[in-house]
């Protein structure tokens, strides 16, 4: 067997020979050390061998050009992944408010008006809106949204679904509002939508009040900058803080002011 080559080194210094090694420097006096690569070199504990001298070193202008090219090329690669899977939950969101509206509006078949305008016994629709009880218009349609996660934006962070309508639900778990003044027979009225609308004034207890004059705006979350309406009609569209179309929308409703129970 051959032996590595520390040992050998070893043996050759133990019987007093010469090392031809170029890669080996000696103490210092010998004449190996006259050698380039035992420059800038310190000591070992063995009285023979001399140990290379760790220094820093900065990166090379190609190393520094890899390191942005493999950058770059992760961003290229997950970005789309990125955008597409915010295009799924804005997606998500549209659904959910279309499923509301037919929740609505089923209600509305059997009842005859909208939870918000409903009052019997033990129900009085307009005042869980001045109470900040937002969720008891969704918690009414229960039988028709089926399950709770119906009601959370999967955008809105700051909500979470509840895992049933009677025990574990309340605003926390709602990321929808509630048109007020919404009656079926107005197709232009607004009936729900994110609930981070806002025209630059904080509410009165949890109610919105819009007018029809009024620049509406989408603060950046959850939809960064962008928002969803669902009309009485069924129908969801969506628009942003710049465009006027939402303005336009509240002219159309015919109502000088909507009100707007936020979650």
């Amino acid at each position: 067997m051959h032996a590595s080559p520390m040992e050998a080194i070893h043996r050759q210094s133990g019987h007093g020979r010469r090392l031809n090694n170029p890669f080996i420097c000696r103490r210092r006096g010998d004449e190996s050390l006259t050698s380039p690569l035992c420059k800038g070199k310190v000591r070992d504990s063995s009285p023979h061998l001399l140990l290379f001298q760790k220094t820093d070193r900065a990166f090379t202008l190609t190393e520094m050009f890899v390191a942005i090219s493999t950058i770059a090329v992760l961003v290229v690669l997950l970005l789309p992944r990125f955008r597409e899977r915010q295009q799924v939950q804005w997606i998500y969101c549209n659904n959910n408010l279309k499923q509301v509206g037919l929740a609505f509006r089923m209600w509305n078949d059997d009842n005859g008006v909208y939870p918000m305008q409903y009052q019997t016994n033990g129900f009085d629709g307009p005042s869980f809106a001045i109470q900040q009880k937002t969720y008891v218009y969704f918690r009414a349609m229960s039988n028709e949204l089926s399950t709770p996660k119906i009601v959370v934006c999967p955008k809105d962070t700051a909500r979470t679904p509840g895992t049933n309508f009677t025990t574990d639900f309340s605003n926390s778990n709602v990321s929808y509002f509630v048109g007020l003044d919404a009656v079926e027979t107005n197709a232009s009225m607004l009936l729900s939508g994110d609930r981070n609308i806002s025209n630059g004034t904080p509410p009165r207890t949890n109610i919105l009040e819009l007018t029809a004059n009024q620049q509406v705006s989408w603060p950046k979350n959850p939809h960064g900058g962008l928002g969803n309406i669902l009309f009485t009609d069924g129908s969801v569209q969506s628009t942003s803080s710049q465009s006027q179309w939402l303005k336009e929308a509240l002219q159309r409703t015919g109502m000088q002011t909507n009100r707007l129970a936020l979650p």
